[in-house]
């Protein structure tokens, strides 16, 4: 164990270390576009105008570099869970490019999905070339890049779902380099760039009550069904989109966007991570939430189907959230932590079906008090989600540039 522990240890390193990088990049690109240069053309930001011309000039640049990379930027995420097989080196570079531009523009998608395809192409040439086996490298890769992504060793749950044919002793065994690939993950970019988690300040709980059973129940069904939703929207919108050509599919999926923007607000642009806290300040008996909770829906479900690369789990948190929210303001005897907590353990577990990433995932951002409860909901909602389509289209082949 320890022989595997060590370069395990390794891996999670390079992961934290690929993340900042990766992350510097496009907070300096945001800072370039959302601030720089309208401050240089003397534009005022808030104009309605402004997002709709940064989304639209975002679909353009997007499109290009999908139509022109080898490889056509990789994996399409409207038709790719994150456990997807390993592409070329050539074609992750395209996809991170893609995905750059995405995210610094604020399309409503998170990193996760370049940089896993990035880190699982390179691991995956590096175990080929050292006779390891690579399933097993690229394992690690994604329970070190998880791990990074939450700041918490959340990734060997995720990894672990690969391990479940072996058994007994052996299939801890292999939970311990999981481990330690994840832990080191979420430590070097907790050390290395103080990167914030997703823990939002909720406040503490008041004692629970029988009631709050029901709630939690009830609320990680609707979590669920709003989980699902995005994909029935992305199911819908998918093939009347591949029929436009592929510059212009995301160049009017960029202009969509930022039309939702104008209407919505800006909340809806970006990941969703940075945005959390801000979604607690919003008046829940105000129409401003339920049209943001609408648009980022929307926005999410327009980004995958057009062709923006990029990651879906941040801006589905950012959904199940909202909803939370919502649900309190509708019904204040019910705890902000556990309406937020369990409408968000829903729609996470809508898009992974993993029980327990969902769970220490949204344990992270809602604290460990409402644990039992949210078990709760992710019971109710995976009776919801269990036979239902996943947040993906399934097509033969993905779609070529």
């Amino acid at each position: 164990m320890l022989r595997q522990a060590v370069p395990a240890a390794f891996i999670g390193v390079a992961a934290g270390l690929m993340l900042i990088g990766f992350e510097g990049a496009v907070h300096k690109l945001e800072h370039l576009v959302w601030s720089t240069l309208p401050s240089t053309l003397g534009i005022a930001t808030e104009s309605w105008w402004w997002p709709v011309s940064v989304l639209g000039v975002a679909g353009l640049a997007v499109g290009a570099i999908l139509h022109l990379v080898p490889g056509h930027g990789g994996h399409d995420p409207a038709t790719t869970g994150l456990m997807a097989a390993p592409i070329s080196v050539r074609d992750a570079l395209g996809m991170v490019l893609a995905s750059l531009v995405t995210l610094a523009c604020g399309v409503s998608l998170g990193p996760e999905a370049a940089l896993l395809g990035l880190f699982s192409a390179v691991l995956a040439v590096v175990a080929a070339r050292r006779d390891l086996p690579v399933k097993g490298v690229v394992t690690l890769g994604m329970a070190g890049l998880i791990g990074a992504l939450f700041g918490a060793p959340v990734g060997a749950a995720f990894a672990f779902v690969e391990m479940t044919p072996l058994a007994g002793e052996e299939l801890y065994e292999k939970l311990v380099p999981l481990f330690v690939a994840s832990s080191t993950g979420a430590l070097s970019v907790v050390l290395v760039a103080g990167r914030p988690q997703l823990a939002i300040p909720l406040g503490a709980p008041r004692a629970f009550m029988a009631v709050d059973v029901v709630s939690a129940a009830v609320i990680g069904i609707l979590g669920a069904l709003a989980g699902l939703a995005i994909g029935e929207v992305l199911r819908r919108i998918y093939p009347l989109a591949l029929r436009v050509p592929l510059v212009a599919r995301v160049t009017v999926g960029g202009l969509a966007l930022g039309a939702i923007a104008a209407v919505t607000g800006e909340l809806v642009l970006f990941s969703g991570q940075a945005e959390l806290p801000d979604l607690l300040t919003l008046d829940p008996t105000r129409p401003e939430l339920p049209l943001l909770l609408i648009g980022k829906i929307l926005s999410l479900a327009i980004a995958l189907a057009v062709g923006f690369r990029g990651g879906k789990i941040f801006p589905g948190v950012f959904v199940g959230v909202a909803l939370g929210v919502l649900i309190n303001g509708l019904v204040p005897g019910v705890p902000l932590a556990l309406a937020v907590g369990a409408a968000t353990v829903g729609v996470v577990l809508a898009f992974v079906r993993l029980w327990l990433l969902s769970l220490l995932m949204v344990a992270l951002i809602v604290g460990i008090d409402v644990v039992p409860l949210l078990g709760v909901a992710l019971i109710a909602a995976y009776f919801v989600v269990r036979q239902a389509p996943e947040v993906l289209v399934r097509t033969e082949a993905e779609p070529a540039g």
